[in-house]
């Protein structure tokens, strides 16, 4: 555990976690857009649950989300957090991203008849919960 200083108006600290921790070192993040049939939408999650985790071994890699659209069903967001771009480069150019997506997954067809739009951004600023009990 590491320590952070949290300001209130008042000195406080609180322990970060080794997850909270690689958090707070990302500047740069992927968000790529899928889109996949609402026959498709349980076997896009479970691909994403049982997925091999194959980025997670990467330098520079912090994470990901998938976050499912509450208004239109079908449509995700994926988000991957990273230490910089020079990390996610290196790992889009990878024998593990290629083995990633060249999985099969039992009732999903190719994404790219759904479309994959990429965007890539760097974090200029992150703020924590400020209601997180210390």
């Amino acid at each position: 555990m590491s320590w952070e200083y949290v300001d209130w108006g008042v000195r406080r600290f609180k322990r970060v976690s080794a997850l909270e921790q690689n958090r707070c070192n990302v500047e740069f993040v992927s968000r790529s857009e899928i889109v996949v049939p609402i026959s498709e939408m349980r076997a896009l999650e479970q691909a994403f649950r049982g997925r091999a985790h194959l980025v997670d071994r990467h330098a520079g890699y912090r994470g990901l989300e998938l976050l499912r659209s509450i208004r239109e069903d079908g449509r995700y967001v994926l988000l991957t957090r990273w230490r910089s771009q020079e990390d996610f480069r290196a790992y889009m150019k990878s024998g593990d991203h290629q083995r990633a997506h060249e999985r099969s997954h039992v009732g999903l067809g190719p994404l790219g008849g759904g479309g994959k739009l990429e965007q890539l951004f760097s974090v200029i600023l992150e703020r924590a919960d400020e209601s997180a009990e210390l």
